[in-house]
């Protein structure tokens, strides 16, 4: 069985008994909700601890740059990251995913781990969460979601002033990363971070870590979809 104390140390990341049980019994609610419903395509333990535990807490270290408040995970799917770090830091978390079946597994999940109070998840596309609750969210994560751009420009309506977006990314291409680097600008966003790092079964991942600090210069929430469809178009 993989190991979590030590591979987390490997990320400069501490956790303790209590939250080692914490994630694995997570991590097992996962597996066994996956046999009815496709949440995620790794079904095996081991597996799990690397692809989705290990890589979600690589981002923990970022989380004390952002002010006090709450944090949304765009696009949860299986849970990951927003599960894990929410607990970790104990920050009042929103999830997202627009698809109704897997944000309600997402909520029988989270009631069966008892985490409820400070967890929920909405069955609602990203542009509409920000139409309903605006600039609220101090934090926010996207893994495996959308190219950077987009990302930055759905993250942006959502994060008060001096708000952290951490967005996961295998290995970005270097016309992805220019693009965001004009969006970013754009949208409020200053790239205070880009860290690449290796999992444990040798994965490649890169984490781009961006501090809004000004406000955009275009009305955001876009339409829904146009930030995937219609990326903005700066230069």
């Amino acid at each position: 069985m993989a190991d979590l104390f030590n591979i987390m140390e490997n990320h400069g990341v501490k956790i303790g008994d209590d939250e080692k049980k914490f994630l694995e019994i997570f991590l097992n609610e996962v597996i066994s909700f996956n046999k009815e419903l496709n949440l995620t395509r790794i079904s095996d333990f081991d597996e799990g601890i690397i692809r989705h535990i290990e890589d979600s807490l690589t981002a923990l270290p970022y989380f004390v740059l952002a002010p006090e408040g709450k944090y949304i995970d765009l696009g949860s799917g299986s849970g990951f990251p927003a599960i894990p770090l929410s607990y970790m830091t104990k920050r009042s978390c929103s999830l997202t995913d627009s698809i109704q079946k897997k944000a309600h597994a997402l909520n029988k999940i989270i009631e069966n781990i008892g985490t409820q109070e400070y967890m929920h998840c909405y069955d609602q596309r990203i542009e509409d969460v920000a139409k309903n609750f605006g600039a609220v969210y101090s934090v926010a994560t996207a893994r495996a979601l959308a190219p950077l751009a987009s990302l930055l420009e759905l993250a942006s309506p959502l994060l008060k002033k001096n708000g952290i977006a951490i967005f996961f990314k295998g290995t970005p291409t270097e016309e992805e990363q220019t693009k965001a680097k004009d969006v970013a600008e754009y949208v409020g966003f200053t790239l205070v971070e880009q860290k690449e790092l290796s999992l444990s079964d040798g994965s490649h991942r890169e984490l781009f870590v961006y501090k809004k600090t000004h406000e955009p210069k275009i009305s955001l929430p876009r339409r829904v979809g146009m930030a995937q469809k219609k990326p903005l178009k700066v230069k």
